[in-house]
């Protein structure tokens, strides 16, 4: 069920967002875990994907953790990075990273 809506997420986000920001190329889609503890997805026109998805595999191997990240997209939102997807300016998927740990106590 989950990625049924990441993909429908990532659709959406493709065919609203490439058009609008076409000076970006890109769009990091997100699913991201609030102070509440809930998930939930999120995506933004970003210039680089790649280099945040590389950002984070290096936080993570340096024990920087959790991966905390504000969208600034309508609705703005921060929390904590469980998985990012970059999709590219052709709608293909890119770069992705799964099972961010979201604590530090996650970290073995």
């Amino acid at each position: 069920m989950r990625k049924t809506i990441i993909a429908i997420m990532i659709a959406a986000a493709t065919a609203t967002t490439l058009p609008t920001y076409a000076h970006a190329r890109q769009v990091l889609v997100a699913l991201m875990l609030g102070d509440d503890e809930e998930e939930s997805v999120h995506y933004q026109a970003v210039k680089d994907c790649p280099a945040f998805i590389a950002s984070v595999r290096r936080s993570i191997k340096a024990g920087q953790l959790p991966i905390n990240l504000t969208f600034e997209a309508h609705p703005k939102f921060t929390g904590r990075v469980k998985e990012a997807t970059c999709i590219k300016e052709d709608g293909s998927i890119g770069e992705q990273i799964k099972n961010v740990p979201t604590t530090k106590e996650a970290k073995s």
